[in-house]
């Protein structure tokens, strides 16, 4: 007799996680096709009911017209009341809509419209991730900032829009603003800071006014600042896009006081 082998413990485990991978991988894309299916649909439906309308109303102007003006001269058809606009209007599935469709004068203006409960329209992607926004003081994805002197006549105020940064007239940073926890940095490409300059110094003949900027270890991280000459509100960025794993971001003033609004990571 021939020996029959099956397959070992060990190889039936590898092929079930070889499935659970990919089934994690695939059925995102999967579930986001099918929504983006709907959504077609839905917006195409939308689109057609939108010029059967406007098609149906030139042709009734012009015979015995059907339909009712409203006080404004307009028409209003209005999928949820079913009123004697829609009751005359003729498209295909129209009992599938809700929502309203206004007509004046060869423009068509829609208030909630939706096909089977979808508007049409995809879930915006949020590509921003908040380290920080105004409003929310101290919140970020790490557990929020920690506020320090640096030195023994610098300042720091908690405000409830924004983390303030106050300078020493000495020239060097008065105060920090350091997440509390690191970073994963890794899916990300740049970190965005809405903040606003004021009270600037000169040191020496020089005049800095900078935001500056320490993220990871001093030996393999980033360091730098983003330089403004004159006060106001500004959005500045740092390149992150060479930079992998965690890592905590801090921020300081030089020769200028310094409100953060909101900080944010992009993709």
């Amino acid at each position: 007799m021939k020996n029959k082998k099956g397959f070992t413990l060990i190889e039936l485990l590898a092929v079930i996680v070889i499935l659970a991978i990919i089934m994690v991988i695939a059925v995102p894309q999967i579930l986001k096709v099918i929504e983006n299916s709907r959504n077609n649909a839905a917006k195409s439906s939308m689109d057609l009911l939108k010029a059967g309308i406007q098609t149906q109303i030139a042709s009734a102007e012009l015979t015995n017209n059907p339909f009712t003006k409203d006080e404004d001269g307009c028409y209003t058809f209005d999928f949820d009341s079913k009123n004697n606009n829609y009751e005359k209007l003729e498209v295909k599935n129209k009992e599938r809509f809700t929502g309203q469709v206004k007509y004046c004068n060869g423009t068509i203006t829609d208030t909630n419209l939706a096909f089977d409960g979808n508007t049409g329209s995809s879930t915006p992607i949020e590509t921003k991730t908040y380290l920080y926004k105004s409003g929310n003081e101290y919140t970020s994805l790490t557990g929020g900032w920690s506020l320090e002197n640096l030195q023994v006549n610098g300042r720091t105020e908690r405000l409830s829009d924004s983390l303030r940064l106050y300078y020493a007239t000495n020239g060097q940073s008065a105060s920090i603003a350091t997440t509390v926890n690191p970073i994963d940095l890794s899916d990300y490409s740049k970190i965005y800071i809405r903040y606003r300059l004021s009270n600037p110094y000169t040191y020496s003949e020089e005049i800095y006014r900078r935001l500056n900027y320490d993220i990871g270890d001093a030996s393999h991280g980033l360091h730098g600042g983003i330089d403004n000459y004159a006060e106001g509100e500004y959005t500045g960025s740092i390149d992150i896009s060479g930079v992998t794993g965690s890592h905590t971001i801090l921020f300081s003033d030089c020769d200028v006081d310094i409100k953060i609004y909101e900080i944010w990571l992009e993709k």
